[in-house]
C-alpha cells in the first residue's frame, strides 16, 4: 500500500532556478541567468520593495524571491568586506608614506628647532593611525603633566661633553702622573705588597 501511495503521489514540477536541464552543476554565483535577475532583485530592494512585491514583479514564486534576496545580500556583504579591506591597505599606503617623508624631513632640520618637535608630533599621529587601522592598539594619549602639553628642551650636546671633560680631566692627569712616575696604583697588584 506505502508503494501505492509513493507512486500516486509525483512532485509537482519544482519552480526556480534549483533544477533546470543542464544547469544542475553551475553555482549561481556563475549563472548568467540568475544574477541578472539579482541585479533587478537588488534594485527592488533598494526600492523597499518586500519579498511578495519582487516575487510579483520578476514573476517568480516567493521561495525563488526570498532565496534571491538572501544572496544579494550575500553578494552586498562580500563587495562591503571587499571595500573594507581595500580601505585599510590604502590608508596604511598613505600613512606609510607620511611617515617615510617625515623621517627623512626630520633628518634634514637643525636639532634645535621646534620644527622638528612638529614633525615628531606628526611621525606618532602617522603611526597611531596605523596602528588603529590595523587594530594593533588603541590610541595613546601623548601629554605632559596635568594633560599639558609634553615640555622639551633641546640640548647642546658640545656643553654637556665639555662640561664632562671637565669633570674627568683633573683625575685623568693624575692618573698619567701615576704612570709616568711609575707608583703603583691602588687597583694594580703591585699596591698590596708591602715594602720590607
Amino acid at each position: 500500500m506505502t508503494k501505492e501511495k509513493a507512486s500516486k503521489t509525483e512532485r509537482p514540477e519544482r519552480t526556480g532556478d534549483t533544477r533546470r536541464e543542464g544547469k544542475r552543476s553551475v553555482n549561481w554565483q556563475d549563472d548568467p541567468e540568475i544574477l541578472q535577475r539579482l541585479a533587478k532583485v537588488a534594485v527592488s530592494m533598494n526600492r523597499n520593495k518586500r519579498s511578495f512585491e519582487i516575487a510579483q514583479e520578476l514573476s517568480v514564486s516567493l521561495a525563488t524571491a526570498k532565496r534571491d534576496i538572501a544572496r544579494v545580500r550575500v553578494i552586498w556583504k562580500q563587495d562591503a568586506k571587499e571595500r573594507l579591506e581595500h580601505s585599510a591597505d590604502t590608508a596604511i599606503a598613505q600613512y606609510g608614506a607620511v611617515l617615510g617623508q617625515s623621517w627623512e624631513d626630520v633628518q634634514n632640520i637643525p636639532a634645535r628647532s621646534p620644527v622638528r618637535v612638529a614633525f615628531m608630533n606628526v611621525i606618532l599621529r602617522a603611526q597611531e593611525r596605523i596602528d588603529k587601522v590595523t587594530g594593533i592598539a588603541d590610541r595613546v594619549e601623548h601629554s605632559g603633566p596635568g594633560g599639558g602639553p609634553i615640555e622639551h628642551k633641546v640640548v647642546d650636546v658640545e656643553k654637556i661633553r665639555a662640561k664632562r671633560w671637565q669633570q674627568v680631566a683633573p683625575g685623568l692627569a693624575a692618573l698619567q702622573n701615576k704612570e709616568s712616575t711609575n707608583e703603583p696604583t691602588p687597583t694594580s697588584p703591585e699596591a698590596d705588597k708591602k715594602p720590607e
